[in-house]
């Protein structure tokens, strides 16, 4: 399912698809979205918000603006999200998360969990205190301001820097 749009792209109901799902627009709004393949949504001046997003394959969301999702993000492979500032609630990838905030502060209200997680903010990173922060290899947050998570880590080796020059470690 793809689909392009000049403006707001605004979807009232759920999304299902067998394969990939595909949306472009100068702002998007999605509720739940299930599919077989990966889901890409990008938005060129816009936010880009949704409720949930249930795939098989990758999400990658993209936004000049904020992206905001109330529930859980979870894929069969890679989560990738970046926007001027992240409100997000739980992320659940397979493989890799990789969360950007290009301007301001990434905000994770529930679990976020993968191999590598990577959290990069030009503000503030907060996690919330009651929910699991997990990488299952390694866990990475890079923020220009404050770093704020009481969550404690499982299986992961943690590198985090307030915008450090330096690399991670190695083992």
């Amino acid at each position: 399912m793809s689909g392009t749009v000049a403006g707001t792209l605004t979807v009232t109901g759920s999304t299902f698809a067998n394969d990939d799902v595909n949306f472009n627009a100068l702002g998007i709004s999605l509720q739940d979205v299930e599919a077989g393949g990966s889901l890409t949504a990008t938005t060129t001046g816009g936010p880009l918000t949704l409720t949930s997003a249930d795939v098989g394959g990758d999400i990658a969301l993209t936004s000049a603006r904020d992206v905001v999702a109330t529930g859980t993000l979870q894929s069969g492979l890679t989560t990738s999200v970046r926007g001027r500032n992240l409100d997000l609630q739980s992320v659940i990838a397979d493989t890799d998360v990789d969360l950007t905030a290009t301007v301001g502060n990434i905000v994770t209200g529930g679990d976020v969990s993968g191999v590598n997680v990577t959290f990069s903010a030009n503000g503030d990173i907060t996690h919330d205190n009651d929910s699991l922060l997990s990488a299952d290899n390694i866990l990475t947050l890079t923020a220009a301001a404050a770093i704020s998570t009481s969550a404690t880590p499982v299986r992961a080796t943690i590198w985090s820097s307030m915008r450090s020059a330096q690399s991670p470690p190695t083992r």
